[in-house]
């Protein structure tokens, strides 16, 4: 079993009243690659990891 790194659980994320995030689960274990893809403006810098847990 791969050692978790990240671990995100019931995530969610408001922008005034408009819910963008709901409950919302990622694991994401050593040695793993993870990429969030999605058109400009669908919200991809809300999943910025703590540079503290990126490995370049």
């Amino acid at each position: 079993m791969m050692a978790e790194m990240v671990r995100m659980e019931h995530l969610e994320k408001h922008f005034g009243d408009f819910e963008v995030l709901r409950d919302i689960n990622l694991t994401v274990g050593e040695g793993e690659k993870l990429a969030i893809i999605g058109p400009s403006g669908s919200g991809k810098p809300i999943w910025r990891l703590p540079r503290s847990t990126r490995r370049w």
